[in-house]
């Protein structure tokens, strides 16, 4: 095998099934690695794959809370696939398949948003308990 073009370290997962870019118990549970790029292909862990075959690629630019990243989702082999990117990383100047660029906000799922509403409802119970004592 030839040396990669491009190499950076990824979360990844196949649960999101084209939803679009959100916080979800799928990306606690996402694979990490490293995401390489090859003239032909792509690989991440045991996936690998042959960029003829990659359809509907989209590099969504995001931000977690004032920290840029990106999300690359593309369909393979009837799967939806995505890479979430440090700001630092950049695989898609190797990339020789077409990609379309957008700009997203993350969305939340039900069970991403409960959490967040249960934390700050400790928290807020918390600062209360204190300013009482």
């Amino acid at each position: 095998m030839s040396k990669p073009l491009y190499r950076c370290i990824t979360k990844a997962t196949n649960k999101e099934a084209g939803e679009g870019v959100r916080y979800s118990q799928n990306w606690v549970f996402a694979r990490r690695g490293l995401f390489k790029v090859y003239e032909k292909e792509i690989r991440c862990g045991d996936w690998i794959f042959d960029t003829d075959k990659i359809q509907n690629a989209v590099l969504y630019r995001i931000r977690q809370m004032l920290i840029p990243g990106s999300v690359l989702e593309f369909t393979y082999k009837d799967t939806v696939y995505q890479f979430g990117f440090n700001p630092w990383a950049h695989p898609e100047k190797y990339f020789s398949f077409p990609i379309e660029t957008k700009k997203a906000k993350m969305r939340y799922s039900p069970l991403s948003l409960a959490v967040r509403i249960f934390v700050l409802i400790l928290l807020v119970y918390e600062i209360i308990k204190r300013f009482k004592s």
